[in-house]
């Protein structure tokens, strides 16, 4: 979409971020801000050095710290602000703490959407919701080379995936029974492993390559041989605004994977070397595979034909495009400009000169 369609939609719209402080919310705060919306987040307060941190203070935003699982802390500030579009990305998202903390896995991502919702559904304001559930909601029997799509059976298994598919299902409902009735919209999203320049999280595949990179130390990975589909984080952000653009004032369910194309499907190694490869001049990374007992799936493939079909939008960015921006983007951070390195990286996506 043209990126003036794009900033005459959004200017002076307010817009609720759920889980602002996040490293997506971080990016989701900057482009909204980009393009003139009226911002307001939601979340708990953010780490040290994380991304939001650093960029806080050069955005115009309606910052509230709070847990989604209290719903007088939500409603105050949702009624505080009224939004007109809501963009739920808060959730308990880390596997081996999701699997170590199942309570409040659940009390996050179920409780928490539902506590949403029931704002939203005895509200009038709210006039289109964005969702972000996951790729892993689905029945996965890890059989190589299968893409799931929409209409695929969902059946999460650990607690994470397991509550992203109740999340998922919650917001159907609320949509089927509540929303369609009100002419509220729903954009349900699916994204897969969402990468970009920015990422403190060493628990995350990205920062550690980057720390070990950093620091010359080996690389602890827990499934060198997982085959994961890897997107751009500024692809997922175009999606989102593409979908909510499209489908303003209808008050229609859509439901949309979201992901590369099929060629940038590839495993955690894989991933690594690209890396390695960007930066040549280095020594080869030491490997180690971690001792871990957590239950993942080898194999994860997804299909956005539907998206593709529906709204005529597909990604922009291959991998080892994104790899090499966001490997530039570490290397350029120096700990006070990562908000105008975002800009910079927002402005070459849409060929803003």
């Amino acid at each position: 979409m043209d990126i003036e369609k794009i900033r005459q939609f959004i200017k002076n719209k307010k817009v609720l971020i759920t889980g602002h402080t996040g490293f997506v919310g971080a990016w989701l705060c900057v482009i909204l801000d980009y393009f003139g919306a009226d911002v307001i987040g939601f979340s708990l307060q953010e780490e040290e050095g994380s991304l939001y941190e650093k960029i806080k203070n050069n955005i115009k935003i309606k910052s509230y710290y709070g847990d989604i699982v209290n719903i007088d802390e939500l409603e105050k500030c949702m009624d505080e602000n009224r939004p007109e579009i809501v963009i739920h990305n808060a959730a308990f998202v880390f596997i081996l703490k999701c699997e170590k903390d199942p309570y409040q896995t659940y009390a996050t991502n179920v409780m928490g959407t539902v506590n949403l919702l029931e704002i939203i559904r005895k509200r009038e304001y709210v006039r289109h919701l964005i969702g972000v559930s996951s790729d892993k909601v689905y029945k996965n029997l890890d059989n190589e080379k299968v893409l799931f799509s929409e209409t695929d059976a969902l059946d999460g298994g650990e607690p994470y995936s397991c509550s992203k598919t109740c999340q998922d299902l919650i917001i159907q409902s609320y949509y089927n029974t509540y929303f369609k009735q009100n002419m509220i919209g729903v954009s349900l999203f699916r994204p897969s492993n969402m990468i970009g320049g920015g990422d403190h999280n060493k628990i995350r595949l990205i920062p550690s390559i980057i720390n070990s990179i950093k620091n010359n130390e080996t690389l602890e990975l827990r499934n060198p041989a997982a085959i994961r589909p890897w997107q751009d984080i500024l692809d997922v952000m175009d999606a989102y605004l593409n979908v909510l653009i499209h489908n303003w004032g209808k008050g229609k369910l859509n439901i949309y994977n979201l992901g590369p194309t099929e060629e940038n499907i590839c495993s955690v190694l894989e991933i690594v070397k690209i890396i390695e490869n960007i930066k040549a001049d280095r020594d080869r990374l030491g490997i180690v595979q971690a001792q871990t007992d957590n239950i993942e799936k080898t194999y994860l493939g997804l299909s956005i034909d539907k998206i593709k079909e529906n709204e005529a939008w597909m990604p922009r960015k291959g991998l080892e495009e994104s790899l090499r921006d966001l490997y530039s983007f570490y290397e350029n951070d120096m700990g006070y400009n990562a908000y105008e390195l975002m800009i910079k990286d927002i402005k070459s996506y849409y060929q803003v000169k």
